[in-house]
């Protein structure tokens, strides 16, 4: 890891990044919108850490998909309000939302994974993410995407809601290897499914994901705000010691050279 990168994670797969001097957030969450608009279940494991109003840094803003508990309006709104000159960059549906709640189209990109964007001087993959397979619109357009930033010598994997398939795989393949990914943990079951929760990755799975891509290091994440679809931090630990990968685990919430 190096001294230009700065990680700060704000729960389930969202995160405050510093690259440079660019401030990127990812997929923040920082509301209760889940449990008092989808369901009573969805109670929040641990306060939120960051009042979005008063999130007045923001570069840009990356949202992997529409699902609430990435793409929440309150959160984005209120980074949109105290964050003057961001911009949201996201795939199609994520697009229609923001203009739909009023983002007006010069603070809007399209993250298309057949295009690259250039933010300031970090240069964006847009990857495809498998949720649970990969899916695309009547004109093509991704529905859910990770990312990848290359910034002089760091590289980051940013994936959002992803399942494992081959087309997955061999597109990540091509960008290794890596500085660091964040990869979800929450794994899919038949519990979960009859409750209508999308499960990711399971541990195991990440884990081997991560040491495929030769990473320095893996931070797990989508695993620790909501109880059903929850895993417990033991389990994380012990994968990864009983198996002895390449890698170095990362759990807490921030952290920098090493």
């Amino acid at each position: 890891m190096v001294n230009d990168l700065q990680i700060q994670l704000l729960g389930q797969s969202g995160c405050r990044l510093v690259i440079g001097n660019t401030v990127i957030y990812f997929d923040p969450y920082l509301s209760n919108s889940a449990y008092d608009s989808v369901d009573k279940s969805l109670v929040r494991m641990f306060p939120v850490s960051l009042m979005p109003i008063d999130i007045c840094d923001a570069d840009y803003v990356f949202i992997s998909h529409d699902h609430i508990d990435h793409c929440d309006k309150i959160s984005l709104m209120g980074i949109f309000s105290g964050s003057k000159k961001s911009i949201f960059i996201g795939p199609i549906n994520v697009i229609k939302k923001l203009k739909l709640w009023g983002v007006p189209d010069d603070r809007i990109i399209l993250a298309s994974d057949t295009e690259n964007i250039m933010v300031k001087n970090i240069y964006v993959k847009v990857m495809p993410s498998a949720h649970p397979e990969v899916l695309r619109d009547s004109e093509d357009n991704i529905m859910c995407v990770g990312y990848v930033f290359i910034y002089e010598n760091i590289k980051i994997y940013l994936s959002g809601d992803t399942s494992l398939n081959a087309y997955v795989v061999d597109m990540l393949k091509k960008q290794a290897p890596f500085d660091c990914v964040l990869i979800p943990v929450n794994e899919d079951s038949y519990y979960k499914r009859i409750k209508n929760i999308i499960g990711n990755m399971s541990i195991r799975e990440a884990m081997w994901l991560a040491n495929e891509l030769n990473a320095e290091y893996f931070i797990p994440v989508h695993w620790d705000m909501f109880l059903d679809n929850s895993v417990y931090i033991d389990e994380i630990f012990a994968t990864y010691l009983s198996i002895g990968y390449s890698f170095k685990l990362r759990i807490y919430s921030s952290f920098g050279k090493k």
